[in-house]
C-alpha cells in the first residue's frame, strides 16, 4: 500500500521546540517559519523519530499506521464502487430504445415506449413460463413484465460491486429508472425519475416464491428505498382455486378459508381447477384476478410501506439475509431466551455454521 502524505497529515501533531540565531517569519502575526532548512531539519528530525519508534514495535504507532493503511483501502474499495455504479446509472440514463433492444426478457407497455408514467405498472414475475402467461394476460397499454429467473442476488449479504454487476438487477436498474441510492458512492435514488407509477412482485405462494420476495424487498429497500417509503411496491397474490358455476361466472379462492366461504355461499361449482403456481394460470384467469389492479380494485395487492430508516427492521434484515448468519440468529435467540442457552450454540456452533452453508447453497440454485 503506498501511503500518501494527504492519507495521514490530519492524524500527526507536533510540538517542537528549537532554537536558530537565522530565522524569519511569514505573515503579519508571524505564525509561520519562512526558513526552507529549518523546515527541512525539523521534518528530518520527526522522520527519525517516528523510524525509531517503529523499529522498536510503538503499539501506539503500529495501531496509528494500521489504523491508516485500513482507511486508504476503503477508500479504494469506494471508488472501485463509484466507477461500477457510474456504469450503471451511465447504462440506466441511456436512451430508452436502447435499453429496451438490450434487455431480451424485457415486455414494456405502450405507455412505458411512449414515456407516460400515470396508471402504469412493471410486474415482475417469478420465471420465463410466468412471462408468457402474465404477457398475454396483461393490459398491454399500461402493464410491462419482466420475469427473474431463479433466486435474484442476495443485496445484503454480498458486495455491492457483485450485485450491481448481476445481469437481472442490472436490468432492473436500466427498466426502472431513478438510479441507486448509494451515498457513499454520492449517488442518489431519484424518486421523479421513475418509469413506473408501481411495481409489483408476482411470485408462485410457496417458499421458493418467498423467497425471492424477500430477495427483491431488500434489494429495493437497500438501493430503492423511496419506492418503498412511497408505497410504490406491492406483492401480487394469485388465486390458488377456480371455481366455475357456468356462464362465464367464476368465482376465485386465494387460500383455503375463502375456499369454505365460496363453497357455502354458493354451493358446488359445476367444475372447479386447483392451480399448480402461476405457470399453470391461463392468461383469461391472470386478467381476470391479479393483473386486474386498477385504482379501484386492488383486493390482490399487498403493499410494501415501511420506514427504511429503522434500524430494528435494518438489524433483522442484517440477521436473515446478512453476512455471518449463523451468529446473528445465535445473538438473537440468546437475546430473547437469556444467557442460558448460549451453552447450547457453543456446542452445537458446527451445526449452526453448516446450516448457514446450507442458506448459501439454496440461494444460488434455479427455482
Amino acid at each position: 500500500v503506498k501511503i500518501k502524505v494527504s492519507d495521514y497529515i490530519d492524524r500527526f501533531a507536533f510540538v517542537v521546540n528549537g532554537y536558530s540565531n537565522v530565522a524569519s517569519y511569514r505573515g503579519q502575526t508571524k505564525d509561520f517559519v519562512d526558513d526552507l532548512f529549518i523546515s527541512s531539519s525539523i521534518a528530518q528530525d520527526v522522520q527519525n523519530i517516528i523510524e525509531m519508534e517503529y523499529d522498536k514495535s510503538n503499539e501506539h504507532l503500529i495501531k496509528l499506521i494500521e489504523e491508516i493503511i485500513e482507511e486508504i483501502e476503503v477508500k479504494k474499495q469506494l471508488e472501485e464502487q463509484r466507477k461500477i455504479v457510474k456504469q450503471a446509472v451511465q447504462k440506466s440514463n441511456s436512451k430508452k430504445s436502447n435499453s429496451r433492444r438490450n434487455i431480451k426478457k424485457f415486455d414494456p407497455s405502450r405507455d412505458y415506449i411512449n414515456n407516460k408514467v400515470s396508471g402504469t405498472q412493471l410486474f415482475i414475475v417469478e420465471g420465463d413460463s410466468a412471462q408468457t402467461s402474465a404477457k398475454s394476460g396483461r393490459n398491454s397499454t399500461t402493464q410491462s413484465v419482466y420475469p427473474i429467473r431463479g433466486k435474484i442476488i442476495n443485496a445484503e449479504k454480498n458486495s455491492v460491486v457483485d450485485v450491481l454487476n448481476n445481469s437481472e438487477v442490472s436490468d432492473l436498474i436500466q427498466i426502472i429508472g431513478g438510479g441507486i441510492e448509494l451515498p457513499e458512492a454520492d449517488q442518489y435514488f431519484n424518486i421523479d425519475s421513475v418509469k413506473f407509477e408501481d411495481i409489483v412482485i408476482l411470485t408462485d405462494a410457496d417458499k421458493d416464491g418467498y423467497q425471492i420476495r424477500s430477495l427483491l424487498m431488500v434489494f429495493f429497500n437497500k438501493f430503492m428505498p423511496q419506492i418503498i417509503e412511497e408505497g410504490r411496491l406491492f406483492i401480487a397474490e394469485s388465486p390458488i382455486i377456480e371455481l366455475d358455476y357456468g356462464n362465464r361466472d367464476f368465482k376465485y379462492a386465494y387460500n383455503l378459508d375463502e375456499y369454505s366461504k365460496i363453497m357455502e355461499e354458493y354451493g358446488k361449482p359445476v367444475h372447479s381447477t386447483r392451480f399448480k403456481g402461476l405457470a399453470g394460470l391461463s392468461p383469461r384467469v391472470l386478467s381476470d384476478t391479479t393483473l386486474n389492479i386498477n385504482k379501484t380494485k386492488r383486493k390482490n395487492l399487498i403493499p410494501i410501506c415501511f420506514d427504511t430508516k429503522d434500524p430494528l427492521l435494518y438489524s433483522m434484515i442484517d440477521a436473515l439475509l446478512g453476512k455471518d448468519v449463523a451468529k446473528q440468529r445465535k445473538n438473537i435467540i440468546t437475546n430473547y431466551l437469556g444467557s442460558d442457552v448460549a451453552s447450547m450454540f457453543e456446542e452445537n456452533e458446527e451445526l449452526f455454521n453448516e446450516l448457514a452453508d446450507i442458506d448459501d447453497e439454496l440461494e444460488t440454485l434455479d427455482v
